[in-house]
């Protein structure tokens, strides 16, 4: 088994022109797809520190699949085989599980699962998609990819539309999760001169994109104090048409040229490159290209098949190729796999050729790999289903029929992406490197009860217990379909009898309410994005004292929430301007009081986030951390409710089990007996595409929470939902 197990997959490129005349698509020019090429625009998340490959795994990440109908005129690129996708022709060994999928990610085919559904893919083209898988990143500790660019899919214009839009995906899904990505050539294919292609294509991502050169794209990764790019393929024995000269020009050209070089280059290289042994070309040029890189990466896929061969293979090669990029001022990225099966692809092949072991062959690797010196990995692949090296998410229960897919022998779907970040950690020195597999504990996201519907044209509510009973804080809008008033105003409900309390703080917009001792506080703005944030005091709900709490000249104060925090008083304040200050609308800043009346901004560092839209939050402290839900806009758009933590309201950690609550269908269930048939009707009726303005409060041992769903754009529900337990419990439980 030699290079071609990473080439062959591009055996489908031949198949093109079958594809795209199947597709029925027109092509776009290739003037139209630079055109539509942009630098960054979009928010940033921070997360891992991107300066470095030092304590990282990086995945390889294909970003190859394409549908027809996914918008990218391809057909089904990656998943046919011999110019087919049909039960017996299929280039895929792993079939993708789509559970979480939404249905506009999901793409129907010709298989069908045992019970006779229709089987369903996914689509690299699509955002969402590659957005979700970042997020799967991010909620299994790996810390990024480089992203395959294949020098052969840049020449026509319908291929590199795909290869831009994915690298769009890819830039935004990595600054929004808080990852890092690079770009990695791949010279497969190219004809004899085919390195001036790259170089071409790489003006243009300087030029268009900004690629490495741009400060709003936080997420490119660095090294050694510069962006990297990596090039794969160079000193191959199989028969390549370009050339080591021509490859040894463009490693010159990213590292030295005045517009467009100064960057680390990362090499992908044969097992044998410092031997010039194996699946390596016997030429001293080899190491003389490889002198003038900075990251070495051998490929290993296929090149050990047991446990023992990955012992053999770390004694001979990992250990002494470590030795040598120390000796040379090199960093080693040794690349690990999971398993490697292609017979979709190639029938003659044997079915799970290099079997998974439950994951004790990715592990052993990682362990191997720990033990020659490794600080950092390259994990192979992210989402390689065409040879059976993906780690994402895939299928226990494929398609049956003349095609045969590999599961995943009973574990979880995520198996492998938990298992990738258990090497993260082993890597970094946070696990010990021994040989058995890494326990998993059983984390759970903690279990919300939806009961369903409250009320209509209700958003904004803060559940709170007050002389040993649950009330319900109310903002009722103007346009609330029971205020005859003309005028927005705060009220409370007794949530055992339904009795509400006499209207206050007439006029006055977005509130929540807090209660200290015998006193009940409630903060309202007094129009949206108002600048002045005041408060209402009672010890009977009744009568109120009003005073100003906060006043912030030439800002637009929205939403608020308040807890107790070490003897003071914090409240978070969602802020939709000026610019200057708020960076991406909306964001979350924080003021603090020691007796709840008078009202101090902390410091603009105590923010979350000006990289992103972050409202509607809520706010509590425990054991020294402040806790915070809020609401982050997602593709769509839809609107979700994530939990963020802090001990000091600048450096934030987000719950690997984000995001708290979706919308779903349970929204829709009826709470309210009281409902009339029309309210009924509407929530039926009602487009849902958010779960926000989350609030909580513990009683008589259990979390109580109000939120609203609806369109996020007026037609708002008031809902309810219940957590079986404490509040500190719920909290803490995002964050195993």
């Amino acid at each position: 088994m030699n290079a071609l197990l990473r080439a062959s997959v591009l055996l489908t490129l031949a198949l093109g022109c079958t594809l795209l005349a199947l597709a029925g698509e027109s092509s776009p020019s290739r003037e139209d797809v630079v055109a539509a090429m942009r630098p960054y625009g979009g928010p940033s998340t921070p997360g891992v520190d991107c300066s470095t490959l030092i304590g990282k795994i990086m995945c390889g990440y294909q970003g190859w699949f394409a549908t027809p109908g996914d918008g990218s005129g391809r057909g089904w690129r990656h998943y046919e085989a011999r110019g087919q996708f049909k039960p017996c022709f299929c280039g895929i060994d792993l079939w993708p599980d789509l559970s979480e999928l939404d249905d506009d990610e999901k793409y129907a085919t010709p298989f069908r699962h045992k019970d006779g559904r229709v089987a369903q893919v996914f689509s690299s083209h699509n955002r969402k998609t590659v957005f979700r898988h970042f997020r799967w990143m991010q909620q299994y500790d790996i810390d990024g990819v480089f992203l395959q660019r294949f020098g052969v899919e840049t020449l026509d214009p319908k291929d590199l539309r795909h290869c831009n839009v994915v690298l769009a995906h890819c830039r935004e899904g990595a600054n929004r999760s808080g990852r890092c990505y690079a770009v990695m050539y791949d010279l497969s294919l190219l004809p004899a001169g085919g390195t001036r292609h790259i170089i071409e294509d790489w003006k243009l991502l300087v030029d268009r994109m900004r690629i490495g050169r741009d400060p709003k794209d936080a997420a490119y990764l660095r090294h050694g104090g510069k962006p990297v790019v990596a090039v794969w393929g160079i000193g191959f024995n199989d028969g390549r048409k370009y050339t080591l000269a021509e490859c040894e020009q463009l490693v010159e050209f990213l590292k030295n040229d005045k517009d467009y070089g100064g960057f680390t280059v990362m090499l992908g290289v044969p097992t044998g490159w410092r031997t010039l042994d194996a699946d390596s070309v016997n030429d001293p040029a080899l190491h003389r290209i490889i002198g003038k890189a900075d990251i070495i990466s051998p490929w290993t896929v296929g090149r050990y098949r047991s446990l023992r061969d990955i012992e053999h293979h770390a004694q001979q090669r990992w250990r002494k190729d470590l030795e040598w990029c120390r000796e040379n001022g090199k960093t080693y990225l040794p690349v690990a796999f999971p398993g490697f099966s292609w017979h979709n692809q190639r029938p003659h092949a044997p079915f799970d050729e290099i079997p998974r072991l439950r994951g004790r062959f990715l592990w052993k690797q990682y362990v191997e790999a720990k033990n020659a010196g490794a600080t950092a990995a390259y994990q192979a692949m992210f989402d390689e289903m065409d040879e059976g090296t993906a780690i994402f998410k895939c299928n226990n229960d494929p398609p049956v029929g003349e095609s045969r897919f590999l599961s995943l022998e009973g574990l979880p779907s995520d198996h492998y992406l938990w298992l990738t970040g258990m090497g993260r950690k082993l890597l970094r020195g946070e696990l010990e490197a021994t040989e058995e597999l890494p326990q998993r504990d059983s984390v759970k996201r903690p279990t919300i009860k939806r009961l369903g519907t409250l009320d209509c044209d209700m958003v904004e509510t803060t559940p709170v217990v007050f002389k040993d009973r649950l009330y319900r804080f109310e903002y009722v809008r103007d346009s609330y379909h029971a205020n005859k008033t003309g005028a927005s105003y705060f009220r409370f409900v007794d949530v055992a009898t339904g009795k509400a309390t006499p209207a206050f703080a007439k006029g006055f917009h977005l509130g929540c309410a807090f209660v200290e001792g015998d006193t009940m506080y409630a903060f309202g703005v007094d129009k949206w994005g108002g600048s002045k944030i005041t408060l209402f005091r009672s010890k009977d709900l009744e009568r109120w004292e009003e005073r100003r709490a906060l006043h912030l000249p030439g800002w637009e104060l929205f939403n608020t929430s308040v807890c107790k925090a070490d003897g003071r008083y914090v409240i978070a304040i969602e802020v939709g301007g000026p610019k200057e200050v708020v960076g991406i609308p909306f964001t979350i800043f924080f003021a603090e009081s020691k007796d709840l009346l008078a009202w101090k901004l902390l410091p603009q560092d105590r923010v979350y986030s000006k990289e992103k839209y972050t409202a509607c939050p809520a706010l509590r402290y425990l054991g020294g951390y402040f806790y915070m839900l809020y609401l982050e806009t997602r593709p769509g758009p839809t609107y979700e409710t994530f939990i963020v933590r802090s001990k000091d309201l600048k450096r934030w950690e987000s719950s690997r089990l984000n995001p708290v609550m979706s919308y779903s269908d349970e929204d829709k269930a009826i709470a309210n007996l009281k409902l009339a048939g029309a309210q009924r009707k509407a929530v039926a009726q009602a487009k849902n595409i958010n779960n926000s303005d989350v609030d909580l409060c513990e009683f008589k041992g259990k979390t109580i929470i109000y939120y609203s769903w609806g369109n996020q754009q007026g037609k708002e529900f008031l809902a309810e939902a219940v957590y079986d337990g404490t509040l500190a419990d719920f909290l803490r439980s995002f964050f195993p």
